[in-house]
């Protein structure tokens, strides 16, 4: 019984080397649209700001329509912070900038002969560095000591394959959300505006072109 049990083991673990030789390497780069949620400054509120993003892919096969993908990228976030300064509208004051290092370790599901899949996984990012500059004069302040260094995110997606010969370009939506909060103040601090809480949500536009090594 046990060699039976050896046996299957042995061919289990020797067929899965064989899928994760199917790998493919790329890179990838778009836009991201995002925006912080939580606690605001008094008479103020947040809205979207565009970041950039960056990075190189590796697919591994693990089954026929399942795809284990590690993507580290650059990623750029953020979100302007309007105030209410006596007019009919809020008006932009502010851009925060979160410059990360980030880790998105995915699954993707393999749809309709592989032309669309889903993906769905999590973000490990760390803070390179951070910033929120006043629009009206210019002038940018250092925020690294108010913002915790990592981030840890849910993402989603939705993407569409267009083989191109041996490579494949893919066209990609992915939301993130932020599950931590991101503030590194205490709730007792005085004498400061920022927030207490407040977390990074949005959206990422990914254009990747792919290559089967």
């Amino acid at each position: 019984m046990n060699k039976i049990i050896s046996t299957i083991l042995v061919l289990f673990f020797l067929n899965n080397i064989s899928l994760l030789s199917q790998i493919h390497i790329g890179v990838s780069g778009g836009m991201m649209s995002s925006s912080l949620s939580g606690d605001a400054p008094e008479n103020a509120s947040y809205s979207g700001k565009a970041g950039i993003s960056g990075g190189i892919i590796a697919d591994f096969t693990l089954t026929e329509d399942v795809v284990l993908s590690i993507q580290p990228r650059y990623l750029q976030k953020g979100s302007s912070v309007a105030y209410d300064v006596g007019e009919y509208e809020l008006r932009d004051s502010l851009t925060a900038t979160l410059n990360y290092f980030s880790l998105p370790v995915m699954l993707k599901i393999n749809s309709l002969n592989n032309r669309v899949f889903f993906s769905s996984g999590l973000d490990f990012g760390y803070l390179m560095s951070s910033s929120v500059e006043n629009i009206f004069d210019g002038s940018t302040k250092d925020i690294n000591d108010l913002v915790q260094k990592f981030d840890l995110s849910a993402t989603f997606g939705f993407g569409v394959n267009f083989p191109v010969g041996n490579p494949t370009i893919s066209l990609e939506i992915r939301y993130m959300q932020s599950l931590m909060n991101l503030s590194d103040i205490s709730s007792s601090e005085s004498g400061t505006v920022f927030p207490y809480r407040f977390r990074t949500s949005g959206f990422q536009f990914l254009t990747s072109i792919i290559f089967p090594i």
